[in-house]
């Protein structure tokens, strides 16, 4: 963290910080804080501590075999997932949510 209370990211990597969810026990800290970071493009400013109390909203509803999350934040669903090192995020439907979550968990939802 720098002393204007910016959170150091330029050294983003896969499972180097770990966070832990009720109903999918650990994720990859790095790449939920990444990919909500992603999910707001119109923040201005240092928006690093907002993302920080928005993991803390976030619901993961799974991480698959590839380490790939899936959450919802607010009304929305998404899936953070690594790509060539960089951190890509897609917007999710309420029906492709729910097939990719069956694919991750390897059981029916509906």
């Amino acid at each position: 963290m720098y002393a204007n209370g910016a959170i150091v990211t330029n050294s983003v990597h896969s499972g180097s910080v770990t966070a832990r969810y009720y109903q999918t026990g650990s994720v990859d800290g790095n790449l939920l804080f990444a990919g909500i970071k992603l999910s707001q493009p119109g923040a201005s400013g240092n928006v690093d501590w907002a993302v920080v109390d928005m993991m803390s909203q976030a619901v993961v509803s799974a991480v698959d075999s590839n380490g790939s999350v899936y959450f919802t934040l607010g009304d929305a669903a998404y899936k953070a997932y690594w790509e060539g090192g960089n951190v890509k995020l897609d917007y999710l439907t309420i029906t492709s949510y729910v097939d990719q979550l069956q694919a991750a968990m390897g059981k029916v939802l509906r």
